[in-house]
């Protein structure tokens, strides 16, 4: 051993046994009892946790509440105290795991599902907890089939509560007790994976990319500069902490050389060139999937999600419209609607998707619909039994900004939607109380765009549960049906008055929607000959000009009749291709507003406008400006109009029914002459009763395609979500990777070329470059004795003395000698990135010290 070797106190010498090296910081230092420090433990955990908070902040697209934010704090915060007491008392991993449940059901309620909490919110009850047992198992469905963002609705925060808690502990745990501390990094990039694959379809993808990076910076800088934490190899007793110990003793620590103010300039230093690194790779991804994102939507779970409300399911609504007026219930009152304003509107249901047989409420899937219940459907609007206004718990159901958006076929998709809803539309906001009297059915009456609902009585949770929402055309519904003695109140936008819009003026807008199954015959040539300008006016034929005097012609030719009362001409309801061929065809045209509106919107869409028909009611009270009280709402009162979109996107509302005026007596039906033929005419070929028979119609809609499985789809966003992740890391380690290349580079050059001689000076300088990188300070002045000393290694040593006799001896070594002075060099690296930990060993791999110090 060198005398530099044998000084007390000498730099990169280890304190002998027993005692305290005065270099060992106090975070590193034990307690007198053997376990790891609380310093220690605090600062090992402060990564972990803050690398979960990061991934937890992937899920804000899907709450947006402050409830959210509480949530996550208070859980990262008593996950990493958990973790630190499990390390500092050596708690079993299986007392871990059962003190963390324990966590879920004492803090579950009032993070999770705060409505539910007592004592301020911060104490649970006893239904609370039920509750939160049951939303363990069932809200990661309800979470996917719910409009984002959520907030603190129900108990849908349980989902991030749940993992969020989890990934703490584990990740915590892992960084201060296991023996390859690095594990701890795994669970946060799991938490981040499943925030996206729970989160919305339409959330920009340079959030996720934001987050993702921030997790990488997190990560890095922990890897590499943050002290691992205790790990259960350095537990006292253990036979790896006493050769690591022994190790310590025998052998001298080559970094204690670095003073404590410069380890602290190059710690700074190498954060902040992290730092720059990582923040240009951000902007750049940022940038890049600003700009070059796709337009469809993120393929998440809820994108391979049954919707809970399947409108196909049931009959077209529009379908039942003259089952409203029948003579024996016509005049009983369905609903009680108080705060309705003047000419204002009940919306029951928007159908936007024409089978040739109904008009059908239509969802995402193109040609969707309802291909049932034409003619006279039966309503079940006027059940008997009567019903009582009951005031009970309020539950409340609404929707969120950009709820049930328009697919591509511009039907929209129906969902579950959480407690309030930011409509885009401008208008008049009004306050609506509706009282369910003698109305039954699964859609819900309500006016304008819908902003909050809110149910009432003994089934305000039932209804509440199965509420869903369209904002694409306004329509809501609830599986559970509506019954007598229902009630609730909703807050919605009315938007300004069309009636005295130019409908001439009118220019068709964009909204794409299902195209009709098939169009009559006799419609499409009426709309031909009244549609038309005449040939002796200049006006321009413009979509505008051809829809209003196709409206005009509906009401100066049509006339309305239900068909009911025995005095009045026969009409039959349905909207089928028939019965608008039979509109379309006799003399006088004769219908009602079922007809009407439908055979007024497929004129629109032929003439290129989107159109929809909408079914709703009208009170008499509502229509005179009797709003002074409740408004009583009778099947009577049932009607059917349009709705066209302009240009500027606004659905202008069109009642194409005619006014109701005496029905004239129908035209009897003259025969049409033929003239007897000048040639003789052969005789008709018998056909074959079987060749005859007629082939079976296609059908109107085609078969669904088969739907994927849901495994299928989750390891499709699983892999999609690893294969990005694995791209941005690789951007972002791509400027260490670059370092690690370049010094490997230099180390195959320095052993292979040149002669023997040089290849010997080549490898103590691939030694003293080495030393260099783990943080030994050797100035560029010193000889190759001084700068071994400082390496304190007896290698080091003889590679100086070996590369010395080779400069000054007239002596020429072989192949063979420079073989084995590589050989030692290599022995060097290895002895020395033994005495270090594997973050140091990872530090010098990309130190940049060797490759900027002359040679």
């Amino acid at each position: 051993m060198s005398r530099l070797d044998s000084q007390k106190g000498a730099p990169g010498q280890a304190p002998a046994a027993g005692g305290r090296s005065r270099w060992t910081p106090r975070s590193t230092r034990r307690a007198p009892d053997g376990r790891p420090g609380w310093t220690r433990l605090l600062l090992g955990v402060l990564a972990p946790l803050l690398a979960t908070a990061v991934a937890l902040a992937a899920f804000w697209p899907v709450y947006q509440s402050i409830e959210f934010v509480r949530m996550a704090a208070v859980t990262v915060v008593v996950a990493g105290a958990l973790a630190v007491l499990g390390a500092r008392f050596r708690w079993s991993p299986l007392l871990v795991a059962a003190l963390t449940a324990a966590v879920v059901l004492i803090a579950g309620v009032p993070l999770a599902i705060p409505s539910e909490a007592t004592a301020g919110g911060w104490l649970p009850t006893g239904p609370a907890l039920v509750h939160l047992l049951e939303a363990t198992a069932l809200s990661w469905r309800q979470l996917v089939t719910i409009v984002t963002p959520v907030g603190a609705y129900q108990a849908l925060l349980v989902p991030a509560f749940l993992l969020g808690l989890v990934t703490a502990v584990l990740s915590a745990s892992l960084a201060l007790r296991s023996r390859h501390p690095r594990l701890a990094l795994v669970p946060p990039f799991l938490l981040l994976a499943a925030a996206v694959a729970l989160g919305p379809t339409e959330v920009a993808p340079a959030w996720t990319i934001a987050v993702g990076a921030l997790l990488v910076l997190v990560s890095a800088v922990w890897a590499v500069l943050l002290p691992a934490g205790p790990t259960t190899s350095e537990l006292p007793g253990s036979r790896r902490s006493r050769q690591h110990a022994d190790r310590a003793a025998a052998t001298p620590l080559i970094g204690h050389s670095v003073s404590r103010s410069r380890s602290l300039r190059l710690a700074i230093t190498r954060v902040a060139a992290i730092a720059v690194v990582l923040a240009v790779a951000l902007a750049g991804s940022t940038v890049l999937a600003t700009t070059l994102a796709p337009a469809s939507d993120r393929d998440v779970i809820r994108a391979h999600v049954e919707q809970p409300f399947v409108p196909r399911d049931y009959p077209s609504p529009l379908a039942g419209f003259r089952s409203y007026l029948d003579p024996a219930t016509r005049d009983e009152t369905l609903l009680t609607v108080e705060g309705l304003p003047a000419d204002a509107r009940l919306r029951l249901a928007t159908v936007d998707t024409y089978t040739g047989v109904v008009y059908a409420v239509g969802d995402a899937s193109a040609g969707a619909g309802n291909a049932s219940g034409s003619g006279n459907a039966s309503r079940s609007g006027n059940a008997s039994g009567s019903g009582t206004d009951a005031d009970g718990e309020d539950g409340s159901s609404s929707s969120a900004d950009a709820a049930g958006s328009a697919s591509a076929s511009g039907s929209g998709v129906f969902t579950r939607v959480p407690y309030r809803l930011t409509p885009t539309a401008t208008g008049t906001r009004v306050d609506l109380t509706v009282r369910v009297d003698r109305f039954s059915d699964v859609w819900v009456p309500d006016a304008g765009a819908l902003e909050q609902l809110r149910f009432l009585g003994p089934r305000a949770d039932a209804l509440t549960d199965s509420f869903s929402y369209n904002a694409a055309t306004g329509t809501a519904a609830v599986s559970a049906g509506l019954r007598p003695g229902d009630s609730y109140r909703l807050t919605a936008i009315l938007p300004p008055a069309t009636d005295d819009v130019d409908v001439a003026s009118l220019r068709p807008g964009t909204a794409p929607l299902p195209e009709p199954a098939a169009v009559p015959d006799a419609l499409t040539e009426w709309l031909t000959r009244n549609a038309a300008a005449p040939a002796s006016s200049d006006e321009p034929a413009a979509p505008g000009g051809s829809l209003q005097r196709a409206l005009d012609a509906l009401a100066s030719t049509g006339y309305v009749s239900h068909g009911i009362d025995p005095d009045t001409p026969r009409s039959v309801s349905g909207h089928g291709i028939a019965r608008l061929e039979t509109l379309f065809t006799e003399q006088p045209m004769v219908g009602d507003q079922e007809q009407y509106a439908t055979a007024a919107a497929l004129i629109a869409r032929q003439l290129g406008f989107p159109a929809r028909v909408v079914l709703g009611f009208r009170p008499d009270g509502a229509a005179a400006g009797d709003t002074s009280g409740p408004v009583a709402v009778t099947g009577a009162d049932i009607d059917a109009w349009v709705e066209i979109q302009d240009s500027s996107g606004r659905w202008v509302t069109i009642d194409p029914t005619p006014a109701v005026r005496d029905i004239p007596e129908r035209a009897p039906d003259e025969p049409t002459p033929i003239s007897k033929p000048q040639t003789v005419v052969p005789p008709p070929v018998v056909e074959d009763p079987e060749e005859s028979t007629p082939a079976a119609p296609d059908s109107e809609v085609s078969d669904p395609p088969a739907e994927q499985p849901w495994w299928l789809a989750a390891v499709r966003i699983v892999l999609t979500v690893a294969g990005w992740t694995l791209l941005i890391a690789a951007i972002l380690a791509a400027p260490f990777l670059a370092v690690i290349a370049a010094k490997a580079r230099r180390r195959r050059t320095r052993r292979r070329r040149g002669s023997a001689d040089a290849r010997i000076r080549a490898g103590w300088l691939e030694a003293r470059d080495t030393a260099v990188d783990y943080g030994i300070d050797i100035p560029a002045s010193a000889t190759r004795r001084e700068a071994a000393a400082r390496i304190g290694s007896k290698t080091a040593v003889t590679l100086a003395s070996v590369a010395d006799r080779v400069s000054f001896s007239p002596d020429r070594p072989d192949d063979d000698d420079a073989d084995k002075v590589w050989q030692g060099v290599d022995e060097l690296r290895r002895r020395v990135a033994e005495r270090h930990t594997r973050r140091e060993r990872l530090r010098a791999r990309i130190a940049l010290t060797s490759l900027r110090r002359p040679r």
